[in-house]
């Protein structure tokens, strides 16, 4: 709900969600496959702009802040490894068993 703490972060995977103001009694938009919604709030820590009400059968998946944040540090460190061996292996610092 809008003003709310957004402390996720939404795929609708398949299906139909309704945005809405409720504040103005404002439909805004419809969210259809492959969309993501929340990610504004879980991003920024800001509460939640709009409200969202599924319309048909969703299959919708959800991440919390708290886990988005600990798989990006740890993809980033993961991807920082990998770009150093690769630097490594370019300056023939790693020699080819074969």
């Amino acid at each position: 709900m809008e003003r709310d703490r957004s402390n996720s972060l939404f795929f609708i995977r398949n299906g139909k969600v309704s945005m809405m103001q409720k504040v103005s009694y404002s439909y805004i938009t419809d969210l259809t496959d492959n969309t993501f919604l929340g990610e504004i709030g879980v991003l920024t820590g800001k509460p939640r702009t709009l409200s969202a009400k599924v319309q048909d059968y969703s299959h919708i998946s959800s991440i919390t802040r708290t886990d988005l944040f600990w798989i990006s540090e740890l993809f980033t460190r993961a991807f920082k490894a990998l770009k150093k061996v690769q630097s490594e292996l370019n300056c023939g610092i790693y020699k080819s068993a074969g």
